[in-house]
């Protein structure tokens, strides 16, 4: 299977970027933000079919079966389920609700496989959000073709919930989704992520 790895660095820390060209890899700079950096990616993207990964997860080993899988029934809109690379009853419980298609349960460390001209049409992801992004893209493409559930799992890092508490980490997500669904504008559920996780910024 013919693919290209996109790689766009968002003045990343953590020596992600040396990594990255260590192995030959390219790595397109771009500003800060999930939605800017993903919409980049797209467009230097010369494939018909799009995959959007976060940096901390890893393939299942039938990655490319699936994916071929995806290219020769020409799913237009499709994502992953997900396992957590830390052994904790609550994470195990929350993967399992990434089995589901119903949009509350669907976020960005599940991968987003879309086609670029569904990418298009939807007008890409909202480069004023820097929450959430992935669910208001997620249900804007709901509007026209229905999600397909890949028959496999992403392995996510738990990294963030170390650091913050599994529990308390996961209320904190829910409780910032549930005022995204209120209406509550981007700038207060950053304000509202920072002041939960003591974040300064």
């Amino acid at each position: 299977m013919p693919y290209e790895l996109i790689f766009i660095d968002g003045g990343s820390t953590d020596k992600t970027k040396e990594i990255l060209e260590q192995h030959q890899y390219s790595v397109i700079n771009s500003d800060k933000g999930r939605s800017i950096q993903m919409n980049l990616g797209a467009q230097n993207a010369q494939g018909e079919f799009l995959l959007f990964l976060h940096a901390d997860i890893r393939f299942p080993n039938n990655i490319n079966e699936k994916l071929n899988e995806l290219l020769e029934d020409e799913i237009p809109f499709a994502n992953f389920k997900l396992v957590f690379d830390k052994k904790h009853w609550f994470l195990q419980l929350n993967a399992v609700f990434t089995y589901s298609t119903l949009s509350p349960f669907q976020f960005g460390d599940q991968g987003l496989w879309l086609s670029k001209s569904l990418f298009n049409r939807v007008g890409a992801y909202d480069e004023n959000m820097f929450l959430i992004e992935d669910q208001d893209i997620i249900r804007r493409v709901n509007k026209y073709e229905k999600l397909y559930k890949i028959d496999a799992a992403l392995v996510v890092s738990a990294r963030k919930y170390d650091k913050h508490g599994v529990f308390k980490l996961q209320f904190v997500y829910y409780y910032i989704y549930f005022l995204y669904r209120l209406g509550v504008g981007q700038k207060s559920l950053l304000k509202q992520l920072n002041n939960c996780l003591k974040i300064e910024g």
